[in-house]
């Protein structure tokens, strides 16, 4: 692996600290190592090897030639394996180390038949898998020139990721082998966020999404120099943020979501229509509304493809209007209308009546930061022996930094969420709020001319 490798410099730590995480797995996870030693011991081609491509792809062929047939645990071998020694030398001959990688994957019975304890053969699976790393490493160096070769590096790269998911093997081994094709390509290549898909996709299928999961809370940061294209780190960034949602992580759900729609910002109407964007921005707004943090939508209401959703869902607009255009009383007697939309998204009336509490609170201006109880019972519309417990609640979520002053019955707020200036904090719901007038006044005149 690479030291530095945003990803497979953390990844045994971030296995490890998992206590559910099976002993296989881990087991696993040393055998990665020690394959590692045991290649670089025989044939001294890790990654880094005084010998050139031409001997070190000699080596080896002539290991898979020399163990191949003999490793294999099939009574019938496929036509496709007739001549095997000779086919695979006349790649090796002409340097046709693309055609190395593709005649193996026409071996898919052989390849799959090779067993995963080297007790009993010297060509185990994984360490097929080894074998084929520098074959990806040369490709890589020659893709980076020539669009042409990335295209066929990157479906052959698929390919076996594919061939190691529909394998019977373990889901150790499963997870270790496309572990290593993630860990070849260097720290800037748009093959590490391609390989990275398919590895949490297949953690997901497996019900082990845990031990790469907070991997994909951190997907930007930890792909910021991975040069994908626009429409490959859409698609990460998508799936990710679909699985975050998926399983009930609302925050990093939001935030990779939110990304996902800020690479839109360029796109045209044609283009956001064939992406069906419509979908994931209203969800990226109702996950604005579920996550307590979230306090200035501003920016959302400004992203392209959330301003497309405004021609085409007005309930939604409808329903994020009412937190800047009602008080918490008001708010609490007609946000009971949207009760199907609430259903739809999975979000708790309790939930949202909370978010509109937070918004209203952090409305306040600083210069009177001590607000009685009563006042506050009224603001937020609930009774006053639940204000001590509100805000304790609301301290807890870090929307605001105040203390309860028993005594005089009052909450003394310090400061609001993000520690903004209050006032910073009132003129961005106020431009919230005229977002959402202008959009309102859009949709109205669109119904007036149908």
């Amino acid at each position: 692996m690479s030291p530095n490798d945003n990803f497979s410099q953390n990844s045994l730590n971030n296995y490890l600290s998992y206590n559910s995480l099976s002993i296989n797995i881990l087991a696993a996870l040393l055998q990665q190592l020690q394959y590692l030693y045991i290649i670089k011991q025989q044939f001294n081609m890790h990654f880094v090897s005084s010998k050139s491509e031409t001997e070190q792809i000699g080596e080896i062929v002539g290991y898979l030639v020399e163990h191949m047939r003999d490793s294999i645990e099939l009574e019938q071998p496929s036509p496709a394996f007739d001549n095997f020694e000779e086919k695979i030398k006349q790649h090796a001959d002409k340097r046709e180390f693309k055609g190395i990688l593709e005649y193996l994957l026409t071996l898919k019975s052989e390849v799959l038949s090779l067993p995963i304890s080297h007790k009993n053969s010297q060509l185990t699976f994984q360490r097929l898998v080894l074998l084929i790393l520098p074959l990806l490493k040369v490709s890589e160096k020659k893709a980076a020139k020539d669009p042409k070769t990335y295209e066929d590096l990157k479906r052959n790269t698929l390919a076996y990721c594919t061939l190691v998911e529909e394998s019977d093997y373990p889901l150790s081994v499963k997870v270790n082998s496309v572990l290593h094709i993630f860990s070849i390509f260097n720290e800037v290549s748009p093959l590490k966020g391609v390989v990275f898909l398919r590895l949490f996709k297949l953690c997901e299928k497996n019900d082990q999404l845990k031990i790469i999961i907070e991997n994909l809370k951190k997907i930007e940061e930890i792909s910021k120099d991975w040069a994908m294209s626009i429409d490959e780190r859409k698609e990460l960034y998508r799936e990710c943020a679909i699985t975050l949602d998926k399983k009930d992580e609302p925050v990093a759900a939001f935030k990779v979501m939110l990304a996902y729609l800020k690479l839109f910002q360029k796109s045209t109407e044609a283009e956001l229509a064939t992406n069906q964007i419509e979908k994931l921005a209203k969800r990226c707004i109702v996950l604005g509304v579920k996550v307590p943090t979230v306090i200035d939508f501003a920016d959302i209401l400004s992203l392209n493809a959330v301003k497309y959703l405004s021609g085409k869902d007005k309930e939604v607009f409808d329903f994020m209007s009412l937190f800047t255009q009602t008080d918490s009383k008001e708010f609490e007697t007609k946000v009971k209308g949207f009760s199907k939309l609430m259903t739809e998204e999975k979000l708790d009336i309790q939930d949202v009546i909370h978010k509109k509490q937070y918004i209203q609170i952090c409305s306040l201006k600083l210069e009177n930061s001590n607000h009685g109880y009563d006042d506050l019972a009224k603001i937020l519309n609930i009774s006053k022996d639940d204000v001590e417990a509100w805000a304790i609640e609301a301290i807890a979520a870090g929307i605001i930094d105040a203390k309860i002053d028993q005594v005089r019955e009052e909450i003394v707020i310090k400061s609001h969420i993000m520690n903004q200036e209050w006032t910073a904090i009132k003129e961005r719901l106020g431009e919230w709020s005229n977002r959402f007038a202008q959009m309102q006044a859009i949709l109205s005149h669109a119904s007036k001319t149908q």
